[in-house]
């Protein structure tokens, strides 16, 4: 028994150690993507596929990363997707709780308001992205589904408090 654990404590120092490594790399590249930013176009900027970036964030809950682009150049927060969805809106559909607080409680008032009445190319405001169903990793992390529907219908109200 004690000679198991052993043999699996370098095991789980190895992967702290590429996580790490991982996490530096990341954050070097990050320094560097705000680096062109900064001078970058907006058509440069769709061309070099930041705002992809930025909604692959969004859906995965990366505020640092948000932060930090968005820090450098505030213009990324009025950036659609293939959809025509604001961050405003992709943050609702993915269930990003502090990504939708960012980009509304702290965003320019302009663009909160123009992102508030946006629609998708499907025609779907920020209050249809409420009533969507969650994708099902969110569900995987709440137990119940009376949490899951209070949670559902927590963010319906926030959208519609929206509009």
């Amino acid at each position: 028994m004690l000679s198991t654990l052993f043999f699996l404590l370098p095991l789980g120092i190895q992967h702290l150690h590429e996580t790490k490594l991982v996490h530096a790399r990341a954050t070097e590249l990050l320094f560097e993507m705000c680096k062109a930013i900064k001078t970058a176009d907006d058509n440069k900027i769709k061309d070099g596929l930041v705002y992809d970036a930025v909604f692959e964030a969004v859906d995965r809950g990366n505020i640092d990363f948000i932060i930090k682009l968005s820090g450098v150049k505030i213009e990324l927060w009025e950036g659609v997707d293939d959809q025509s969805r604001s961050i405003l809106m992709r943050a609702t559909q993915s269930r990003q709780a502090e990504i939708f607080s960012l980009a509304y409680l702290e965003g320019d008032h302009e663009i909160k308001l123009s992102t508030s009445f946006m629609e998708d190319k499907f025609k779907n405001n920020i209050l249809h992205m409420a009533g969507m169903l969650a994708p099902s990793r969110i569900f995987n992390r709440i137990s119940g589904a009376a949490l899951q529907m209070q949670r559902e219908v927590q963010w319906f109200k926030v959208g519609s408090l929206i509009l």
